[in-house]
């Protein structure tokens, strides 16, 4: 079944949104549009940037060049990506565990 013209999705909704506005008010106004968001994915959508209020890149990339064939930033972007998902309290007690578990070895 094909979305309608006039239902906005989740992502269009929060880059139609001020990047200022806190992602606690973010997500009230979606309740009120209908839409269920968590604080961690209105952060991804603005991390990944492509906002419709002008703050996104367009055309080539800006900004300093990755050093090395960029892996580590792969990797780092994904680290982020899952800390957002998890909850950074949840995030550090992760790499806590893990850091004792490396420890002991």
């Amino acid at each position: 079944m094909a979305r309608s013209e006039s239902k906005q999705s989740k992502a269009a909704f929060v880059r139609a949104l001020p990047s200022t506005m806190p992602a606690k008010e973010v997500i009230e106004k979606a309740k009120a549009a209908g839409h269920k968001l968590s604080a961690a994915y209105v952060y991804v959508i603005r991390s990944k940037g492509g906002s419709s209020n002008g703050a996104g890149k367009s055309g080539a990339k800006l900004g300093r060049p990755r050093a090395g064939n960029g892996s580590n930033g792969t990797a780092e972007r994904a680290l982020i990506n899952a800390a957002l998902e998890l909850g950074f309290g949840r995030a550090r007690q992760i790499l806590d565990s893990a850091q004792a578990r490396i420890r002991s070895m």
